[in-house]
């Protein structure tokens, strides 16, 4: 018989740190490796894993370096006593982390992995079974994936070469850089070598100003540009919106602006986009959820990101993407090992020949290896309440009697 409750006892946090197979470039800087955090939540004998993944710091502020401290003040007080099989309340209350919704979406995305494997490891159904919806095709037969190519300058066409030998991806998206006119002729070369049916992206990552983004739309004009991905600045929709409007055909594509759904619905209002990018990483499970249903219903397609996940987080993507038949293909990101040089999970995730395939078993379907965790891990671990066999006892506090008080913001819509 199915569990009615599922009590959450304890919490663990572990900063990782794996280096990269080549160094990741970026508008925004440079990246050498991984630098994530792996949360566990115990109840019932039972642990639900979850992955605080990202690449830089965001308008959110979060950085790998304060994630422990928000988890042991504030999210881990929230957590322990509450029944980890409702998780839409354990959603909402962690909307109440700080004095608005934009508080902390990483720390609760984590959580919010990490609740669903506990609850769909103790019903024995995968997570993709668990979110509801009908599967997007057989989890069996994968899903198709692209990849990013970024470089510090000169040819991407090595690169995605390579790319395509070793993985056969579906598509490629281009990062852009501060550079409007190299990254056109970088474009250029690259569709030529591959031709013009090829779905090639580019993502600026807010690196453009209105001007620039104009002037590589109509540069593109006819080059076949599959999608343009958050050109400007996130909160500008107004540039956001003229860059649509001269893109024509070409849709844009809007990501950092669209973390929550009154923004996806300002997004379709101003006719900002016609597309916007979900990231589990971000979102978790239930606000990319909500943010799905919001697109659709405004009539926007919706594409998948990553936030460069390790095993836990990518095996979340595999899942809700599984569950929500909706989601445009090829996906944004297949397996830790396409970018770095190891993984923190048992086995690894099942990436071949350009296809992400769903774990199988209940909840994630995954297990971490804590050898790994050991040998990767950034100081010391943290425990919170009651762990079994915890990793390290260094930076354990006990239950405590009462969390910290706590602004009562409402879960918004």
């Amino acid at each position: 018989m199915a569990a009615q409750r599922l009590i959450i006892e304890g919490f663990e946090a572990v900063r990782v740190r794996i280096p990269r197979k080549g160094t990741y470039y970026h508008c925004a800087g440079t990246l050498k490796h991984y630098d994530g955090v792996v949360v566990k939540i115990h109840a019932g004998g039972l642990t639900g894993l979850g992955e605080l993944s990202m690449l830089f710091p965001d308008r959110t502020g979060t950085t790998p370096g304060t994630a422990l401290d928000i988890f042991k003040n504030y999210v881990a007080p929230r957590l322990l006593g509450q029944d980890a099989l409702a998780m839409r309340n354990t959603w909402s209350n962690l909307v109440k982390l700080g004095s608005d919704a934009h508080a902390f979406p990483y720390h609760r995305a984590a959580v919010d992995v990490a609740v669903h494997d506990l609850a769909a490891k103790a019903l024995g159904v995968p997570v993709h079974q668990l979110l509801g919806e009908e599967p997007n095709g057989s989890p069996e037969g994968g899903m198709t994936v692209g990849r990013s190519i970024s470089t510090a300058g000169g040819s991407l066409v090595p690169t995605a070469l390579d790319y395509l030998a070793n993985d056969n991806y579906a598509s490629f998206t281009i990062k852009g850089s501060d550079n409007v006119d190299e990254d056109v002729e970088r474009f250029k070369e690259l569709r030529e070598v591959l031709g013009p049916d090829f779905p090639l992206e580019v993502d600026p990552n807010q690196a453009y100003t209105a001007d620039e983004a104009m002037r590589l739309v109509k540069a593109l004009d006819n080059h076949n540009l599959a999608v343009l991905e958050q050109p400007c600045a996130w909160w500008d929709m107004e540039t956001s919106a003229q860059v649509q409007a001269a893109a024509k055909d070409v849709p844009v594509v809007v990501d950092e602006g669209a973390i929550f759904p009154w923004e996806i619905r300002r997004v379709a209002q101003m006719k900002a986009g016609r597309g916007i990018t979900l990231k589990v990483a971000r979102g978790g499970f239930t606000g990319c959820s909500l943010n799905y249903k919001t697109a659709l219903e405004h009539g926007l397609f919706c594409n998948v990101g990553s936030k460069h996940t390790m095993g836990v987080g990518t095996a979340a993507i595999a899942h809700f993407c599984a569950a929500h038949p909706g989601v445009y293909q090829p996906i944004g990101y297949g397996s830790p090992r396409e970018r770095f040089v190891d993984d923190i999970i048992k086995g690894g995730i099942n990436f071949q020949k350009g296809r992400l395939y769903v774990p199988e078993g209940p909840g994630l379907g995954v297990e971490l290896d804590e050898a790994k965790l050991l040998e990767y891990r950034v100081g010391h671990p943290l425990t919170v309440g009651l762990v079994r066999n915890p990793l390290d006892l260094s930076n354990s506090i006990p239950l405590p009697t009462a969390g910290p008080k706590m602004w009562p913001a409402q879960l918004h819509v």
